[in-house]
């Protein structure tokens, strides 16, 4: 949240879900971004100690192809605030996954709570819009407080005729639900901050965000290898390890879950492009030749300065570090350097 305050109508819902006697009993704590900051910056993060420079750097880098995307569209005006908010997706991204690996819970943005409760009138059928959003909200909680899972993960673009242009299924990272000291949560934080830090790795792909699923594929990948691609809907993951201690990962149907507005397109694009679009929308804002701006067009133009971001050149648009540096932040390494594993469960670290 913007802030620690939320309008009333959303105060008067949690609390009715707080007190709902059919639910078990939850807490809602609201995290305002001053209060995201602090949870980052001020701590000492002995598991994730490059935590703080990713996020400066996640942000940095995303803000290079936001600036390079206003100049070639001619937006003048209102570019900080549109940075602010734009940028605040990267923040997001870094900060669940620690707060997740630090607490546990369930994590979601004010807007994707705004999304579930709010919803219009046609999606919500003969029963009203609030009616309609707080039981969708309840069959929520009510998942998410009755698993026997250590996490829950939705994923969206389940069905073919959903995917193009893109090719499977995709983490949708808006909701995520973990105990504490996860492996999933720990490698995809590991991810995030190898993202956000090194040069070579992108800032934007088709799916938006890199900050945003790709961490979570790339965790489940060295948990799982590609055997996690054949989970199916409903079914669960389990992590083994070389003791009989295990973790499980229970994949769930967001297109199910979630309104349509919510998972197509995906989040990452979603939260880039609208306010991109309402400020084209207010300044009048037309390509070159006149051309309209759309959202297709905004999608190319950031992809393409995103893939102008390369490791350390002299025409480079960005760099944050010098070097790599692998995630003790002890040696500059080699650029093939992989993720190394430090974790206070010793379970999930291979010697």
């Amino acid at each position: 949240s913007p802030s620690n305050c939320l309008p009333s109508k959303t105060v008067r819902v949690l609390t009715k879900l707080t007190d709902d006697a059919n639910l078990q009993p939850i807490t809602v704590y609201v995290h305002s971004n001053t209060t995201m900051d602090n949870f980052i910056y001020l701590k000492e993060w002995n598991v994730f100690p490059d935590a703080k420079e990713g996020l400066i750097c996640g942000v940095a880098k995303l803000n290079t192809v936001l600036r390079s995307t206003m100049d070639e569209i001619g937006m003048k005006d209102g570019r900080q605030k549109l940075l602010d908010e734009v940028s605040l997706g990267v923040k997001l991204d870094i900060w669940r996954l620690l707060v997740l690996w630090e607490f546990g819970g369930v994590t979601l943005d004010v807007s994707t709570l705004d999304s579930i409760l709010y919803q219009p009138e046609e999606i919500a059928g003969n029963s009203t819009s609030s009616s309609k959003g707080y039981s969708d909200l309840a069959a929520l909680v009510r998942e998410w407080t009755t698993s026997s899972d250590d996490a829950l993960l939705y994923w969206i673009n389940n069905e073919e005729r959903q995917r193009s242009p893109w090719k499977e299924r995709i983490p949708f990272t808006d909701v995520i639900g973990s105990a504490p000291n996860h492996p999933l949560i720990y490698f995809a934080a590991k991810f995030v901050l190898k993202i956000a830090n090194w040069d070579s790795d992108k800032s934007i792909s088709d799916l938006g965000r890199t900050t945003a699923a790709k961490p979570i594929q790339d965790s489940l990948t060295q948990l799982l290898r590609q055997e996690w691609k054949n989970v199916k809907i409903g079914d669960v993951a389990t992590i083994t390890s070389s003791t009989k201690d295990s973790r499980t990962i229970r994949f769930l149907n967001g297109d199910q879950a979630f309104p349509s507005e919510l998972t197509y397109p995906p989040s990452s694009w979603r939260s880039m492009l609208q306010p991109f679009m309402e400020k084209v929308r207010k300044d009048r804002l037309t390509y070159k030749r006149g051309k309209e701006i759309n959202e297709i067009l905004l999608q190319g133009i950031m992809k393409k300065y995103a893939d102008r971001q390369t490791y350390i050149e002299i025409d480079s648009p960005f760099s944050c570090m010098e070097y790599k540096l692998n995630m003790h932040l002890t040696e500059k390494t080699s650029r093939r350097e992989t993720v190394e594993c430090i974790s206070t469960n010793e379970n999930f670290c291979s010697s």
